[in-house]
């Protein structure tokens, strides 16, 4: 399954379950697979991408991450972490942060960067996060996907933006 999704990520500009198929019957993905015949339905790979544990595809983010930050040279870099606020209209969702109109909803995506590969992505629904300081104090204290790497404990009034006239 990896094969196939390594394969499908490298040779389509829009990815899905169709296209997955596609190239699992081609003789493309056979010879970079190294099998003769592979038989499959439609459905196949999204039931088996459905039912594999989460978990796998975190190892596999880890083993990835740390192989190309060391290919970089950026294992030493310096982390940085940055936020974006998504907005949808409350007729399209009903999760989220809310305005105090409520005719908007918000989401907010935080990244932290470890040199220049995402090392963590985290998506923030609730009212709090809409402070930045506890947003991004989440984000750098949960970040554990960088090898040999432990951030201090950041307390969120540290973290209070400084406003100068």
């Amino acid at each position: 399954m990896f094969k196939l999704i390594l394969f499908s990520i490298i040779n389509a500009e829009k990815l899905s379950l169709r296209v997955m198929e596609t190239f699992l019957q081609s003789a493309q993905f056979k010879s970079f697979a190294g099998f003769d015949i592979i038989d499959s339905r439609y459905n196949s790979p999204r039931d088996r991408i459905c039912t594999m544990d989460s978990s796998y595809f975190e190892e596999l983010f880890r083993v990835v991450f740390t192989t190309y930050n060391k290919q970089l040279g950026e294992q030493h870099a310096l982390s940085k972490t940055g936020s974006a606020m998504v907005i949808l209209s409350a007729k399209l969702f009903t999760g989220g942060m809310s305005n105090q109109s409520g005719d908007n909803r918000f989401l907010k995506y935080s990244v932290n960067l470890k040199g220049s590969i995402p090392s963590s992505v985290k998506v923030f629904k609730d009212q709090s996060y809409l402070s930045e300081e506890l947003a991004m104090a989440e984000v750098i204290n949960d970040d554990h996907s960088i090898e040999g790497v432990s951030f201090p404990k950041v307390r969120p009034e540290l973290l209070e933006l400084q406003c100068w006239p």
